[in-house]
């Protein structure tokens, strides 16, 4: 949560200091303050039904899902899933804004010409560009990988929130939140 809060005070200070607003960059989905309670509805109602299934079978599952809040739903497990998971969207949203910031602040600075002589010397020479078209081709290899590529946003959350739901251990959660925040502060400051 710490974290969380202060890449968002860097982003209001940078929102402030622009006189640009805070956006919700992937608002296609509607706005964040009914998206987010309601992913976080359906994390919990998975790992419920997933804990009754699997203490009380297929049979019985209305009584194992009430066996499993009853037991093992407690208000700070909810508050910690619930960190977790705001800590998590809290940083991604500053990363988003912090992002679209950063050309701003570097108005006509460009390392494309370093990058590029990065991604020759890391490949001994040859443009991996080219190297990757020609070993995988364009058509259905570049659809596969491209498809791949955009599942990338939708599996972070999902997978955070499978590891915050679904494991018992407090602690594990809470540092996998940590680690995916830490990828958006990381990826800001690269």
């Amino acid at each position: 949560m710490l974290l969380s809060i202060a890449v968002a005070l860097v982003a209001l200070a940078s929102s402030i200091y622009l006189g640009r607003p805070l956006r919700d960059p992937d608002g296609f989905l509607g706005p964040a303050y009914i998206r987010m309670p309601l992913l976080a509805l359906v994390f919990f109602g998975v790992g419920i039904v997933v804990d009754a299934v699997r203490t009380s079978g297929w049979k019985h599952l209305s009584n194992g899902m009430r066996e499993v809040v009853r037991n093992e739903w407690s208000l700070r497990r909810i508050l910690c899933i619930t960190a977790g998971m705001m800590s998590f969207y809290i940083c991604y949203l500053s990363y988003r804004n912090l992002k679209s910031d950063l050309p701003t602040y570097r108005e006509g600075v460009l390392y494309d010409h370093e990058l590029s002589h990065t991604d020759l010397w890391f490949s001994g020479g040859i443009n991996p560009a080219v190297f990757l078209h020609d070993l995988f081709g364009t058509g259905f290899m570049a659809e596969v990988l491209s498809v791949v590529y955009l599942a990338y946003l939708p599996l972070i959350p999902i997978s955070l929130g499978a590891v915050l739901i679904l494991s018992r251990n407090l602690a594990i959660g809470a540092w996998y939140a940590t680690t995916l925040c830490l990828n958006w502060v990381l990826g800001t400051v690269s």
